[in-house]
C-alpha cells in the first residue's frame, strides 16, 4: 500500500487567502450567523470588566452547564480555544512521530496539517467523483485503516468542504477496526446530534468526538470548542493542555449562552432556516450552465466549480467576492472548485447574480 510522507511541507490552507479581507463580501469562513442577536447585544453591554483584566475561574461552570446540555458526565467533556486547537493537540497526545493517519479526502485541511506537524505520516484515501462513502470508498478506507503503522483516522461529518455525511453503518465499521477514530461533529453541534454520537462512546471507547459553537450557532469569534471522549482518553488531553486555554470574555458569553440553551431560550430548532437558506441557494447555483454543484450538503456551505472558469476564485475576488479557494486542497488539488458559505438570502441572491456576470 503506498504511504503519501510529507515532512517538509505543511497542508496549506484556505483561511488567509488575502492581507485585506475586510474589503470583500465574504463568504469564505464557514461561520454561521446567529439568529438571537439581541441577546449578544445585552451581553456585550453587561460584559464585566472582571473578565478581562483576571484569570478566568469559572470553567468549571461551564463545563457543567455544557455537560447539562449534552446530558453526559462532566469527565467525558474537555474545553480547549476552538475544536481547532484540540484538532492539533490530539496527534501530540496520542501519537509518536513514526505513526500512520489515514484522511478521506478532500476534507478538513487542518486534519492534515497537525498530523504533519507532528511529523506523522498520512496516508489519504480519494473519494470517487462525487464525494460520497459508497461501499467501494469504505473497502479501500478500511484497508488504509488496517494497516498496522496506522493509529488514527480521522473523519468529519459532515464532511468540509463537501459538506456530506458519513453513513452511521460505516462509521461503525471504521470504529470496529479498534484504531483511534476522530470524528469532527462541529458542522451538526447541536445537542440532539451530538446526544446520538455520545451512545457510540459507550460501546466504542476508541472514538473521539470533536464539536463547537462556531458553525451552527454562528459564535466563530468565541473560540470555543470541545471534545465529547472516554474519561481516561479525555484525561490525557487535560494532562496535556495549558492551563486558560479559554478566555474570561469568552466563557464568560458561554456561560449565560448555555444557561440559554439548557432553559430552551435559544433552540436548535431555529437552524431550520439554515436548509431552507441552502436548498434556495443551490437551486439557483444549478439554472447557471456549466456549474457543477456538489449534491447533498448538509452543512452552511455549498462545493462548487465552473467547467468553463478554471480560475472561478480569481474572478470571484476581482469583483470585490471573498470564497475559499480548495486549488490547493488535498484530493482535488488544481480542479477548480471553491466553497461558499451561505449567508443572508439576500446576500446568497446577489451572489448568484454576480456570478452569472462573471461566467456570462
Amino acid at each position: 500500500m503506498k504511504k503519501e510522507v510529507k515532512r517538509n511541507k505543511i497542508q496549506r490552507d484556505y483561511t488567509r487567502q488575502v492581507p485585506n479581507p475586510e474589503d470583500f463580501q465574504r463568504f469564505d469562513l464557514s461561520g454561521g450567523n446567529p439568529w438571537f442577536r439581541d441577546l449578544i447585544d445585552e451581553w456585550v453591554r453587561e460584559l464585566p470588566l472582571d473578565t478581562l483584566i483576571h484569570f478566568p475561574d469559572n470553567f468549571s461552570r461551564v463545563k457543567a452547564l455544557l455537560a447539562d446540555w449534552l446530558g453526559v458526565p462532566s469527565d467525558m467533556l474537555f474545553i480547549n480555544n476552538g475544536s481547532d486547537s484540540i484538532i492539533e493537540l490530539l496527534p501530540r497526545v496520542f501519537l509518536k512521530s513514526d505513526a500512520s493517519v489515514v484522511v478521506p479526502v478532500p476534507t478538513f485541511f487542518r486534519f492534515i496539517q497537525a498530523s504533519e506537524r507532528n511529523c506523522n505520516n498520512v496516508i489519504k484515501v480519494r473519494f470517487g467523483n462525487n464525494f460520497v462513502w459508497t461501499p467501494a470508498f469504505l473497502e479501500r478506507f478500511l484497508t488504509s485503516v488496517n494497516d498496522p503503522s496506522v493509529k488514527l483516522a480521522w473523519l468529519a461529518s459532515p464532511n468540509n468542504p463537501t459538506g456530506l455525511c458519513i453513513p452511521p453503518a460505516m462509521l461503525k465499521e471504521v470504529l470496529r477496526t479498534g484504531k483511534l477514530v476522530v470524528l469532527d461533529r462541529a458542522l451538526n453541534g447541536f445537542a440532539p446530534d451530538l446526544r446520538k454520537d455520545t451512545y457510540l462512546l459507550e460501546e466504542y471507547p476508541n472514538l473521539i468526538i470533536l464539536s463547537s459553537f462556531s458553525k451552527n450557532f454562528g459564535l466563530a469569534g468565541l473560540r470555543f470548542g470541545f471534545s465529547l471522549a472516554s474519561p481516561s482518553n479525555t484525561q490525557k488531553l487535560r494532562e496535556y493542555s495549558l492551563p486558560f486555554t479559554v478566555s474570561g470574555p469568552s466563557l464568560w458569553f458561554m456561560e449565560r449562552f448555555l444557561h440559554c440553551l439548557v432553559q430552551g431560550v435559544v433552540s436548535g430548532e431555529d437552524s431550520a432556516s439554515i436548509e431552507s437558506s441552502r436548498l434556495e441557494l443551490e437551486n439557483s447555483l444549478r439554472t447557471i450552465p456549466g456549474l457543477e454543484v456538489v449534491s447533498g450538503s448538509q452543512a452552511n456551505f455549498l462545493m462548487f466549480r465552473h467547467s468553463m472558469e478554471p480560475d472561478l476564485f480569481g474572478r470571484l475576488k476581482d469583483s470585490g467576492i471573498l470564497v475559499a479557494d480548495l486549488n490547493n486542497t488535498s484530493g482535488i488539488e488544481g480542479e477548480g472548485f471553491v466553497r461558499m458559505t451561505i449567508r443572508s438570502v439576500s446576500e446568497n441572491r446577489k451572489f448568484v447574480e454576480k456570478l452569472k456576470e462573471i461566467v456570462g
